[in-house]
């Protein structure tokens, strides 16, 4: 979630637009601490994307995800360039999370750097693609093509299956209750994933759903028309995982569900605190886990699905 385009207005439930992105911050008091890491030595080299005006990135929102995985036993270094072959072939994992083109919207990455990054998955490399709603839909959408994914962009909200504990229909609750968490290697001994505004994706390659969207799941091309929606579809979700050639992929229409981060100041008001905690900050629900669950599935700690 972007908060300089979301901010909830309570009074009917719906996202609208906020310029204060210095009040997304994050957040230092998150417990990144792994009671049981993965690997005890010579853990999976993750090359995290810096190189390409991402909005999240290694040393900001996207820390508390850094430390986490650390803490697990992973390697992880800094992306400050175009991807070429040669470059992603020591690593194991790739994260890209919110990377933006040199306009809003445009494409993130070329088409040379798209196909580098495809021949080494397909070759046994792992990716974790991450794009928020719109314009980071827009701006990855080219590279989820390449895995048989669309961005669809825009924002995702579902009036009944979201978390009653925030306001508006923007916050989807995925838990084992509402059938909405797949059954998948990483989603087991989850029970409940809250995501915080994104966007949903359209699958057009085998894919496991990890993040399922109900029926009542709609897209929101314009937050100042938020009545004006249409369905996202049956094939569409929020969160996948693939297995192209000998890699392993999996795309996410949400950001903040994978960090730990914090609201204060005015951004806060709406949801009547002084601050609010969310993503993996949250110990009500099961992000954090879900987090690890998916760089340990693309670092094959965790076998592939059944």
């Amino acid at each position: 979630m972007r908060i300089r385009t979301c901010l909830l207005f309570l009074a009917c439930g719906v996202i609208a637009a906020c310029r204060s992105s210095h009040t997304q911050t994050s957040d230092p008091r998150f417990d990144a601490v792994v009671a049981a890491p993965a690997f005890r030595s010579s853990g999976p080299r993750v090359l995290f994307d810096d190189g390409h005006r991402n909005f999240h990135r290694s040393d900001g929102r996207y820390a508390p995800f850094v430390t986490l995985v650390r803490n697990d036993g992973c390697v992880v270094t800094s992306n400050t360039k175009p991807f070429d072959l040669a470059s992603l072939q020591p690593y194991d994992i790739l994260v890209i999370a919110n990377a933006e083109g040199e306009t809003t919207g445009a494409p993130a990455f070329t088409a040379a750097e798209i196909e580098a990054v495809g021949a080494w998955v397909e070759g046994g490399g792992s990716l974790l693609l991450v794009a928020d709603h719109s314009p980071f839909g827009r701006a990855a959408n080219a590279m989820a093509e390449r895995f048989g994914v669309s961005m669809l962009d825009a924002h995702l909200k579902d009036e009944t299956h979201h978390d009653p504990s925030l306001p508006g229909p923007f916050f989807l609750l995925f838990s084992r209750e509402n059938g909405l968490l797949g059954d998948h290697p990483i989603t087991r001994g989850i029970n409940r994933v809250v995501t915080f505004g994104g966007q949903a994706l359209r699958v057009h390659s085998p894919a496991a759903l990890l993040l399922r969207l109900s029926p009542d799941a709609r897209i929101v091309r314009d937050l100042k028309q938020p009545a004006v929606t249409e369905p996202a579809g049956p094939d569409a979700a929020h969160a996948v995982a693939l297995t192209p050639g000998q890699g392993r992929a999996v795309i996410i229409g949400e950001a903040a569900a994978l960090t730990a981060q914090v609201i204060t100041g005015d951004a806060a008001k709406p949801f009547g605190v002084q601050e609010l905690r969310f993503g993996m900050s949250r110990e009500d629900i099961d992000n954090k886990q879900f987090a690890l669950n998916i760089v340990r599935w693309l670092a094959r700690a965790i076998p592939p699905a059944d």
